[in-house]
């Protein structure tokens, strides 16, 4: 089968390449697993801890700074999606100078993603507060704090891209099993027998950015040894260009994924009251938990999916997408027709609020869409990985 070369650097023959080893599918999909079964087991037991330990106002107040800060996600613009995906085909090509200039392009897109993320931050400790006065009223600095947080992110956002473009998806969800255990988990239930607060709340968030950060990091400049120099002089006009041009599509996908999840707080906080948002909240995290798990299947197939979209091979691309597509189905199958049936009495043996009755309507409402979206998740980490 013939080789397909970079647009710039030497194809390196297939011998030379380095070969991940079949193991290591199976270990990145566990720890993806791993993590999401941390995030969501930690969830069923810090969620009802904050919701009693603050209240349900304050609660709502909590959601509704969170989802505008996560907005601030959609200033990736696609860009990590391109990266791993650039990454995986230069390294399929073993085209070790296109990876240095597609990291130090990623970089410095990524500095001027946290530069309008602290921007947006400050316009949102001076708008927020004054929009929903009865939410957030005295919570400037809770914003700002959260704010630093979310900038943080997207500043080393290259690091993990570089790490899952060599399919080591498991270091990045380590390094979060192990933050989320400590900061998110531990301390959350410590703090919420002795005094829990909004401002403790978003400390521990930008502590867990921090650490998480700089070992993710650590191990990008380890195991990922062209992040090791980004330099301005390596920035591609035209692989920015590449990037901006597959980042676009992406950047729809998480501006739609974000005004799915995060424009509902903002409009009952608006209209209604914040203590509603609680209830919308719960209805829609049951069923998007399960959404995460299964969505691991398709997602850690990405720098495969690029791999053989680069060298050409069709036939390994549709067996592979076949694969996860019957897991993925099976499994969605499965798990989302026993929450329509178990939801109820689960949420109300795990809230213990009047208002789980309405939680359950939410989760069946929108339970129809997250399983069209499981489904589609395979295919879509198979278009992402030839660039589509």
């Amino acid at each position: 089968m013939a080789e397909r070369g970079g647009e710039q650097g030497s194809p390196v023959p297939a011998a030379a390449r380095p070969v991940p080893p079949r193991w290591l599918p199976l270990l990145n999909v566990s720890m993806s697993w791993g993590c999401q079964a941390v995030s969501i087991l930690g969830g069923f037991v810090v969620t009802p801890a904050l919701i009693h330990g603050l209240g349900d106002a304050l609660y709502g107040s909590w959601l509704l700074v969170n989802s505008f800060i996560t907005q601030l996600r959609a200033l990736d613009l696609g860009m990590s999606a391109g990266t791993l995906k650039f990454s995986a085909g230069a390294l399929a090509r073993g085209d070790r100078e296109g990876l240095r200039r597609i990291h130090s392009s990623s970089a410095a897109v990524f500095v001027l993603a946290s530069v309008l993320a602290l921007v947006a931050t400050v316009v949102f400790v001076f708008v927020l507060p004054r929009l929903f006065p009865d939410a957030l009223s005295g919570q400037q600095t809770v914003i700002l704090v959260l704010g630093v947080a979310g900038m943080l992110d997207l500043l080393f956002h290259p690091q993990p891209a570089s790490l899952r473009s060599r399919s080591f998806y498991f270091v990045p969800d380590l390094a979060e099993i192990a933050t989320y255990t400590v900061f998110k988990l531990g301390l959350v239930l410590y703090l919420a027998r002795t005094g829990l607060s909004l401002w403790l709340l978003c400390l521990l968030v930008l502590g867990e950015s921090v650490v998480r950060n700089l070992v993710v990091s650590s191990a990008g400049f380890w195991l990922c040894d062209w992040t090791r120099r980004p330099s301005p002089k390596a920035v591609d006009r035209k692989m920015l260009g590449t990037l901006a041009k597959y980042g676009g599509g992406m950047f729809l996908i998480n501006v739609g994924e974000i005004v799915r999840f995060q424009l509902g707080p903002a409009v009952i906080a608006y209209f209604l009251a914040p203590e509603l948002i609680a209830v919308y909240s719960i209805g829609g995290r049951l069923v998007h938990m399960a959404y995460q798990a299964l969505g691991v299947i398709g997602a850690v197939f990405v720098p495969r999916f690029s791999g053989m979209h680069e060298q050409g091979d069709q036939q390994g691309y549709e067996q592979l997408l076949r694969r996860a597509n019957r897991v993925t189905d099976l499994a969605a199958a499965y798990i989302l027709v026993n929450i329509g049936y178990l939801g109820l009495p689960f949420l109300a043996m795990w809230i213990r609020k009047p208002w789980v009755g309405d939680a359950f309507t939410v989760s069946l409402i929108v339970l129809p869409g997250y399983f069209v979206a499981l489904r589609d998740s395979p295919c879509s980490s198979g278009r992402a990985g030839c660039g589509g």
